[in-house]
């Protein structure tokens, strides 16, 4: 119970909501229909942080926040697993004791025959385009069954409240179109320096004279991140991982978990392996 509690309030989706806002400024006609939906299913008058009800019928929102997490699962592997005595048979194949098991996402997430040809691309559409049973089947960023990320519900709502209140505000660019998303590989895919421009939506009828503009700066740097009296007329470039601190959902960092001495394992498959899987730790048997 404590571990479970502690999993729950260490759980973030700092990570996950830098992809998906990248995906999103890299993306502007994506972008134009996830501002349409929030238009339209949110009040003008509405400026405080979304609400749980407020997001739980924006279906464009929901498929660009998986689509972010197809492309960008905050863990690209499965925890290795060792076959016990005795072997194991899965879909009439066959693996002798011993042999060491992982489903990664970064794989499964591109598997042509479920996701199509484009696999490679941003395209929300796709979750209401492909077979959905394959996809309940195929799409696991938080793990399936009972050993399944314990925060996934958590973390999901807070994708959400957190993607609705930023993008009902604020239309988002890069600081240039063919930008990377460059990230610290290792079993958490770890975000790195990103910058975007960020500026308040017209469309709200706010008093520009009150605009809230992010300054531009490094993370962890001493300047305000929000300045009241600014008024904007281009976008001002922050880096994505600041996010958090726009809306205060986090407390917390990761904890970090040493695996130094630990046995560890490369996974070969027919499909494009995760990257930076070298070195990850078997974390016990499979049961």
């Amino acid at each position: 119970m404590k571990r479970s509690i502690l999993s729950h309030y260490l759980s973030r989706s700092d990570s996950s909501t830098c992809a998906i806002l990248y995906y999103l400024a890299r993306d502007r006609r994506a972008q134009d229909k996830l501002h349409k939906e929030l238009d339209d299913q949110l009040s003008a008058e509405d400026l405080t942080v979304a609400t749980g009800p407020q997001v739980k019928n924006l279906p464009y929102m929901d498929a660009c926040i998986n689509e972010s997490l197809r492309l960008h699962s905050t863990s690209a592997l499965g925890l290795p697993r060792v076959v016990p005595e005795g072997g194991l048979t899965i879909d009439d194949h066959y693996f002798p004791p011993g042999t060491v098991l992982s489903v990664p996402s970064f794989t499964i997430h591109r598997d042509k025959r479920i996701w199509g040809d484009d696999v490679d691309d941003f395209r929300p559409e796709r979750w209401f385009e492909q077979n959905q049973a394959d996809i309940q089947k195929t799409f696991n960023p938080f793990s399936i069954g009972p050993r399944a990320c314990v925060g996934r519900n958590l973390a999901y709502l807070e994708l959400q409240l957190i993607i609705a209140s930023i993008m009902r505000r604020y239309d988002i660019v890069l600081e240039s179109p063919d930008q990377k998303l460059e990230t610290r590989e290792g079993f958490l895919r770890k975000p790195l320096g990103c910058k975007i421009g960020i500026k308040r939506r017209d469309c709200l009828g706010l008093r520009t004279s009150r605009t809230r503009t992010s300054t531009t700066g490094t993370v962890g740097g001493d300047n305000a991140l929000l300045n009241s009296s600014t008024s904007i007329v281009e976008h001002r470039f922050i880096r994505t991982s600041v996010n958090t601190r726009i809306i205060a959902t986090m407390a917390l960092q990761t904890l970090t978990l040493s695996t130094e001495n630990e046995p560890t394992v490369t996974v070969t498959t027919g499909y494009p392996p995760p990257p930076g899987m070298h070195g990850m730790a078997i974390r016990g048997p499979l049961e």
